[in-house]
């Protein structure tokens, strides 16, 4: 799967890869699962967790290790 086959795939995947290129650095799984439910979106940390791990794989988005924590951030 490239990523002009993901889009329109989920729409998990569409709202998380949003609120991903609206962040200016990297940010916390559980911090994003945070601010999309304190916005109002229906969604699982399972399901964010199953998303970020699938755009990582796909190179979507990459990954640090910062203060004991994975973040994440849009390519």
């Amino acid at each position: 799967m490239n990523k002009n086959e993901l889009k329109g795939r989920n729409g998990n995947t569409d709202i998380i890869l949003s609120y991903l290129s609206k962040m200016s650095s990297y940010i916390a799984a559980d911090d994003l699962y945070i601010r999309m439910r304190t916005e109002g979106i229906k969604i699982g940390m399972a399901t964010v967790y199953k998303h970020l791990r699938m755009l990582r794989e796909l190179g979507i988005v990459d990954v640090r290790i910062a203060e004991k924590k994975v973040e994440y951030s849009y390519l």
